[in-house]
């Protein structure tokens, strides 16, 4: 009957001890004296048969890792986006793969720099980012928030217009206009035309007025 020997040493390439036990026919279970620290390993197995003669060594390599990747870190976001798509610009550790809500959207490259492009929702929109590494160490989550605002301003139904003056201009008065029931109204643009309308699709603005 042939006798299998193996040796499992440390990345001091200092031999671990610990037993060996059978699992099955096929399956061999080392069970350290102590618990492993994290760091490289390697596990050299040799037969030998009944009349001392032994086969090549052979040596397998393994790599313990139980330490938590970092956070994923990204570029601010701006707090309000009027675009249905979000490019996120981020860092992460080398070989990390990044999931955002539970989905992965980056692969475990080498390059610590990444970037993915979001769909977003109407509205408030919350994004949990996390980091696994090739352990399968999972890193806790980066929460971020971002409103997708795709919902127009009410029309300016408050608009005075007085013509008194020397013919040539006129007064467009719209303070009682209310601009918190929308919230995020920046700047009103004048379209002037020759002609009545009530599309300014293709129309160029005489000017524009922040909020």
């Amino acid at each position: 009957t042939a006798r299998t020997t193996f040796l499992v040493k440390d990345v001091n390439s200092q031999a671990v001890a610990g037993s060996w036990s059978a699992s099955g026919d096929d399956r061999l279970v080392f069970t350290p004296g102590a618990l492993l620290l994290d760091g490289s390993y390697t596990v050299d197995v040799q037969i030998e048969d009944n009349f001392g003669n032994r086969s090549a060594s052979v040596r397998f390599r393994f790599t313990l890792d139980t330490t938590l990747p970092p956070v994923p870190q990204i570029s601010e976001l701006p707090p309000t986006t009027h675009s249905v798509n979000q490019v996120v610009y981020g860092v992460k550790e080398a070989y990390a793969r990044i999931f955002l809500n539970g989905v992965e959207v980056v692969g475990p490259t080498a390059d610590t720099l990444w970037q993915c492009t979001v769909r977003l929702e109407s509205g408030m929109n919350t994004l949990l980012f996390m980091a696994v590494d090739r352990a399968g160490n999972q890193s806790p989550a980066l929460t971020v928030q971002i409103v997708y605002d795709d919902i127009a301003p009410p029309a300016v139904d408050t608009l005075k217009v007085n013509g008194n003056g020397i013919g040539t201009t006129v007064t467009l008065d719209w303070t009682q206009y209310n601009e918190s029931a929308h919230g995020d109204v920046t700047s009103y643009r004048i379209y002037v035309e020759t002609f009545p309308f009530n599309d300014v699709t293709g129309l160029t603005p005489l000017a524009t007025v922040s909020a």
